[in-house]
């Protein structure tokens, strides 16, 4: 709500009396400034034959408002409109001179949440001024009596905006003798309210006066200088706006001189097309929205180039077909030697199509001889040859078998996997080298020798393949540790066949592997040679049954604690930090 009219005790109102007679027709009545929110606000002006809810409805159509808005509006039109009315004819000699002052009363309607209609006496953007420099305002301005401005704001449609409070205290019901009780105690108030700002504001007027008579310091100014200062022509919130703008002027000046020696230095100057600058100069959407599109156009535009090259061609690769499981190596011999026997019968076919069989003028089967290798019948006689052909057959097998085992070795040792694929199979063969050592290993300590072996678990065939490894540890005489075994079992397996590298590095399947859960389950077999070990392990016992069991525990703790100090040991040893203790 804007500022009241300042009024004191002793003044009284004067206006020119206003009667329903001699007003005009249709004259307006009031003038409703409306906040919309955002900082927007409009005014509705009401005459006195206008309707409230038409008003409401061209009002919400103007600025788009919901019907809910509009109803209230249209409400709060039709109250107003009926209070300035009432104020109109009344005919109380103390109040009757107010009706021109009502008459232009200017009302504000702010939507709020739950369409409560609420007013503030500054606005939502007013700046904050120093009460010093609004004190000096108002002496500038022009000074007059109190009944000149009534008079000048009852006659100019006023545009105050007046709470809902107010609203509601203006409308009580008047006593018969037609007094407004409420319009009486609101100007009362205002005047009482006046009164209390004149009388703070002459008390710091009286305090600044104390103050510069305090002062020793009295700067002396020249009329000339005082004619130039802006502030004798604007006041101060102006002078910081236009200080403001200059600085944003001076600002941009600056940028555009930096702007324009850095144009100075390039030396390239782009060749733009005709049209498009002018698409560039018309196109309404921001330019990384049209780049954003034009990337979009081009991708689809790529899209459909593939689309079409694919359709060129005839072949469609079977994309869903299911990954057939992994064959042994048996299995892959025996398919590589079928696919080439029957590309060889394949062959034979063709080939036996190709030649002729039969005579094409008598149509009988043509004849084929067998013949044989010439000999030499000065050197061997025929029986003597004839009787060296019962062997000649089962020569040229064994020369095509071992031409074959040959070719397929040769095969075998040949490098056709990846790196990857290597490691893989690496991976895999010192996976079955560990369980071969730990077959071997009797006593699980990480070693094997002559004494210390185990051969009853592989079979026949393994053992026969491991036989050159026995007969090195035989000679040598000493334990064998894995890395060892596993570099002399690599040797090993380059010089064996396909099937027997396939039968030593076979790994188990899961029948073999629940057979195996299932016979650990079954009762443990002794060997003769545990059985020895045992016994001879147990003759330096007592026979006692309690006092071995003491014997052995204290034996476990012994070898237990050992254990521990050799970890420390170890540990202490990793150690690089060495502290130096000194003894006190």
């Amino acid at each position: 709500m804007e500022d009241p009219v300042s009024l004191s005790d002793t003044e009284e109102y004067s206006a020119q009396e206003d009667s329903p007679k001699a007003r005009p027709k249709n004259q307006e009545l009031l003038v409703m400034t409306v906040e919309i929110g955002d900082g927007r606000q409009d005014i509705i002006t009401i005459s006195e034959n206008d309707d409230p809810f038409q008003l409401a409805h061209d009002f919400a159509m103007k600025h788009k408002l919901d019907k809910s808005l509009q109803q209230s509006l249209a409400h709060v039109i039709r109250q107003n409109k009926e209070l300035v009315e009432k104020r109109a004819n009344s005919t109380s000699p103390d109040l009757g001179k107010m009706s021109d002052f009502f008459g232009s009363y200017s009302s504000s309607y702010t939507p709020k949440d739950n369409f409560l209609f609420e007013t503030n006496s500054k606005g939502n953007h007013a700046p904050t001024i120093n009460p010093r420099s609004k004190a000096l305002a108002n002496k500038r301005q022009s000074q007059g009596s109190v009944y000149d401005r009534l008079y000048r704001q009852g006659a100019k449609p006023s545009k105050s905006v007046l709470s809902n409070n107010t609203t509601t205290a203006l409308t009580k019901s008047k006593t018969q003798s037609n007094i407004n009780y409420g319009e009486w105690l609101y100007i009362k108030g205002l005047k009482q309210k006046e009164a209390l700002l004149k009388n703070g504001e002459a008390k710091r007027q009286e305090n600044e006066s104390k103050e510069l008579m305090s002062y020793s310091f009295k700067p002396q100014i020249n009329k000339f200088s005082s004619l130039l200062s802006p502030r004798n022509y604007e006041k101060t919130e102006d002078l910081l706006n236009r200080k403001a703008e200059e600085y944003k002027e001076r600002l941009a000046d600056l940028k555009a001189k930096v702007e324009v020696d850095e144009m100075k230095e390039c030396t390239f100057t782009p060749a733009i097309k005709e049209t498009s600058w002018n698409r560039s100069r018309t196109s309404t959407k921001p330019i990384h929205e049209e780049l954003f599109s034009q990337a979009s156009r081009k991708k689809e535009k790529q899209i459909e180039l593939e689309e079409e090259s694919i359709r060129q061609y005839s072949f469609r690769p079977e994309i869903h077909v299911e990954k057939k499981e992994v064959e042994s190596t048996n299995e892959f011999i025996e398919r590589l030697v079928n696919s080439k026997k029957k590309v060889e019968e394949e062959l034979e076919a063709m080939r036996l199509q190709q030649q002729p069989t039969h005579d094409e003028s008598t149509g009988q089967r043509l004849f084929h001889p067998q013949t044989y290798s010439k000999t030499n019948r000065n050197e061997q006689p025929i029986w003597e040859h004839l009787y060296s052909l019962k062997d000649e057959k089962q020569k040229k097998i064994n020369e095509v078998t071992a031409e074959t085992q040959t070719f397929w070795n040769a095969t075998a040792a040949a490098q056709k996997a990846s790196a990857a694929s290597q490691k893989i199979f690496k991976d895999f063969r010192i996976k079955q080298y560990q369980k071969l050592f730990s077959t071997l290993d009797s006593d699980n300590d990480g070693k094997i020798s002559s004494q210390e072996i185990n051969i009853d678990d592989l079979d026949g065939k393994n053992l026969a393949i491991l036989t050159p490894i026995f007969n090195d540890i035989e000679t040598s005489q000493s334990p064998m540790e894995f890395p060892e075994f596993a570099e002399k079992l690599e040797e090993l397996c380059n010089t064996l066949t396909v099937e027997e590298r396939a039968h030593l590095l076979k790994r188990e399947t899961i029948a073999e592997i629940k057979q195996q859960e299932t016979s650990q389950e079954a009762p443990v077999l002794i060997s003769e040679k545990s059985i020895k070990l045992a016994e001879k392990s147990r003759s330096s016992l007592p026979e006692d049954i309690y006092e071995r069991s003491v014997m052995t525990t204290k034996l476990n703790q012994l070898k237990l604690a050992k254990q521990k100090e050799m970890k420390e040991h170890q540990e202490l040893q990793s150690c690089t930090f060495r502290p130096s203790l000194k003894s006190k």
